[in-house]
């Protein structure tokens, strides 16, 4: 296990896949506080260009995108503190 909890909750890790990404994009375009429509937009954009791809360059593509989620995902989870 790789931290303890009291409660014995299992932490769950989703294997990363492209449903998975547009998942978060949903929740963000849902969330008050997310992304605008055209950042929304603009991810599902290099998603769909990302899983068209095949291969090793699939795979760097889907990993920026990934990266770039999870940048606007800190950027958002951080004005929704304030």
């Amino acid at each position: 296990m790789p931290y303890w909890n009291t409660q014995d909750q299992q932490k769950l890790k989703w294997p990363q896949t492209f449903v998975l990404a547009r998942a978060y994009l949903d929740q963000l375009r849902a969330d008050a506080s997310g992304l605008p429509a055209d950042r929304i937009a603009s991810a599902r954009s290099t998603l769909a260009s990302a899983e068209r791809r095949s291969g090793d360059d699939r795979k760097a593509r889907a990993h920026a995108a990934g990266l770039a989620a999870e940048r606007r995902c800190r950027i958002v989870e951080r004005r929704s503190r304030r």
